[in-house]
């Protein structure tokens, strides 16, 4: 598997971003996709992660995300994430956390796994949302989404 990561404005653009892929693949994923070849996994919702602090900015943003790409043919669920401490991946899903990841420029990055060859499908994710530049107001002020 390769992993990619790619810097993010906000989570939407990760969630619906995915969903273009499936529409055009004309994207920042290129011709990285979930795999949506099979019954099972067009019937089976990605699970995304949710390992948001409470209270967090992101938490209304990932439930408004998961409803727009459920609006595509690859089907999400919000799951409780796996509370890994370093936002670690799941095979098959999406791991979906927020921190103080410092002011590094980015109030969000998606990293994903993939495989090789002709089929490039993702085969897990992280999406992680910083709360540094949110709190300091330094970078952005506008609603989340």
């Amino acid at each position: 598997m390769k992993k990619i990561n790619l810097p993010l404005t906000v989570l939407a653009i990760f969630i619906t971003g995915s969903y273009v892929l499936v529409a055009n693949a004309g994207h920042a994923w290129g011709k990285y996709h979930w795999d949506i070849s099979t019954d099972e996994s067009r019937s089976a919702p990605l699970l995304l992660g949710n390992n948001l602090t409470s209270p967090s900015p992101w938490g209304s943003s990932l439930v408004r995300s998961s409803s727009d790409w459920n609006l595509s043919v690859l089907q999400n669920a919000i799951v409780p994430g796996a509370h890994n401490d370093n936002c670690g991946p799941v095979s098959g899903g999406v791991e979906v956390c927020n921190g103080d990841y410092g002011d590094n420029g980015w109030l969000g990055i998606a990293s994903i796994w993939a495989t090789r060859g002709r089929s490039n499908h993702i085969t897990q994710a992280v999406v992680k949302m910083t709360i540094t530049l949110l709190a300091t107001g330094t970078m952005w002020t506008g609603e989340i989404m």
